[in-house]
């Protein structure tokens, strides 16, 4: 039940607790999250399938890195809710330190230049200038 990461020999108590609580804050279809976080999102033209972790655009699978797949489901799952670089960053890495905006920035433009249609006028994660991003819902 989403054992995708792994920690090699040494290391740091301090990561390993920091990934844990990462985990901890997935949202996993386990009990309890299931009925908060849909397995499956249907907006427009996306399609988010976070128990396969398969994203399709008019049909067609777009294959996304790890990275890419969490941010995308995290932020749809919560549509409309606008997330800062920070607030991002640690939910994503699992970090509690915020390292760097450019992280996120290529991250989130990686991602739109897979899913929008013209990923200089996204219709999926929106920028809200200032503050960090958001998913509209309305796509």
């Amino acid at each position: 039940m989403g054992g995708d990461d792994y920690i090699t020999k040494p290391f740091s108590p301090n990561e390993l607790v920091a990934r844990v609580k990462a985990n901890l804050r997935r949202p996993h279809l386990s009990t309890g999250t299931a009925d908060r976080y849909p397995a499956r999102l249907n907006v427009g033209a996306l399609q988010i399938d976070r128990l396969s972790r398969v994203v399709k655009v008019m049909g067609q699978e777009v294959p996304l890195s790890r990275k890419e797949f969490d941010l995308l489901s995290f932020l749809a799952s919560r549509p409309e809710q606008t997330f800062s670089h920070e607030e991002l960053f640690r939910e994503i890495w699992g970090q509690e330190g915020f390292n760097d905006t450019r992280t996120i920035i290529v991250h989130v433009s990686n991602l739109r230049k897979k899913i929008e249609q013209d990923p200089s006028n996204p219709k999926y994660i929106i920028n809200v200038h200032g503050v960090g991003y958001k998913f509209a819902k309305s796509g």
